[in-house]
């Protein structure tokens, strides 16, 4: 149990990174540097922010129901 654990923490780490990404990229957009590529940058990381959340969800859930 401790690899799958050690790989919660990984994920929730990660899930923290784009969550700061994301912060980054709306003020860059905001600077309007870069427009066209950051806009790609932005759909890319908003997409992977949600299907990451959304894999924590369930992650969470297998833990607090022991995983059944």
């Amino acid at each position: 149990m401790t690899n799958f654990y050690e790989a919660v923490e990984i994920l929730k780490e990660t899930l923290t990174a784009i969550r700061r990404a994301d912060k980054l990229i709306e003020k860059a957009l905001e600077t309007n540097s870069h427009p066209s590529a950051i806009s790609d940058m932005a759909e890319s990381c908003s997409r992977l922010k949600a299907k990451l959340e959304e894999e924590m969800e369930e992650l969470q859930s297998a833990i607090d129901t022991g995983g059944r």
